[in-house]
């Protein structure tokens, strides 16, 4: 089966970001591409693809970082939840002249 390549432009569209986007990546390493007869900036249907999912088509040995990295996220979140649940505790009035007395101009 022979790859499908796409313009930039097509490409941004399949992969829901900007074409300028496309291009970071392209220039940083991160998305291959070829350079067709017009000197324009071909990319595989399936690396545009694979951007549109934040995954890579090869992804087996990454799985283990984005996992890490999600239990980081996690954590971090706990932290957040734990962090606005004190504040929240902190701030509940205990009646309605509590709270104008908290909010009063002096």
């Amino acid at each position: 089966m022979k790859d499908e390549y796409l313009y930039v432009q097509e490409a941004a569209k399949i992969a829901g970001c900007s074409a300028k986007t496309l291009y970071r990546r392209m220039n940083d390493g991160q998305l291959p591409y070829k350079t067709g007869k017009n000197h324009r900036r071909l990319i595989r249907k399936m690396d545009a693809l694979s951007v549109s999912t934040n995954i890579s088509v090869d992804a087996g040995p990454k799985q283990p970082l984005n996992d890490e990295r999600l239990k980081r996220i996690e954590q971090k979140l706990d932290e957040l939840f734990a962090m606005q649940e004190r504040l929240l505790a902190l701030y509940r009035p205990g009646s309605l002249s509590a709270l104008v007395s908290k909010h009063k101009r002096s």
